[in-house]
């Protein structure tokens, strides 16, 4: 006996075009904005104090929110 004769779902073509839920678009909507605040206050912050962290601490956290 085959694992497809057994289980046939899961050979079954996923449902591509599924939408998503209200509650899951809700989340997700508001998990973004989030995300771009504490983008947006890490680099207002990094701005305002780049004197007092060393170079390679800086540029470190630049390349990150670059996303490089």
């Amino acid at each position: 006996m085959t694992l497809q004769a057994f289980s046939p779902s899961l050979f079954a073509p996923a449902r591509e075009a599924r939408e998503r839920s209200f509650w899951r678009r809700l989340l997700g909507a508001i998990m973004e904005g989030r995300q771009r605040k504490a983008d947006e206050y890490l680099k207002h912050y990094l701005r305002r104090h780049r004197r007092e962290h060393p170079d390679e601490f800086r540029s470190e956290l630049e390349r990150r929110l670059l996303g490089e």
